[in-house]
């Protein structure tokens, strides 16, 4: 699958559905994912050396993170 990715500027309980719809349709079908970019609108939209990711991001992509 590559990369798949939805703009930050969505409906926010929209977008991280639909990213973790997605990322569990893949994984369900052994399909290998990234989300499409670090720093950009599509993707964690970290623009600095170190910023905080957004947890509720990070659940729905299934990964976990430092509370």
């Amino acid at each position: 699958m590559t990369e798949f990715g939805a703009i930050a500027t969505l409906n926010t309980p929209a977008r991280l559905a639909w990213l973790t719809t997605t990322r569990q349709a893949a994984e369900a079908q052994g399909i290998g994912w990234a989300l499409w970019g670090y720093d950009d609108s599509m993707g964690f939209g970290a623009h600095t050396p170190d910023p905080p990711l957004d947890p509720a991001l990070l659940t729905a992509l299934g990964l976990q993170h430092a509370p």
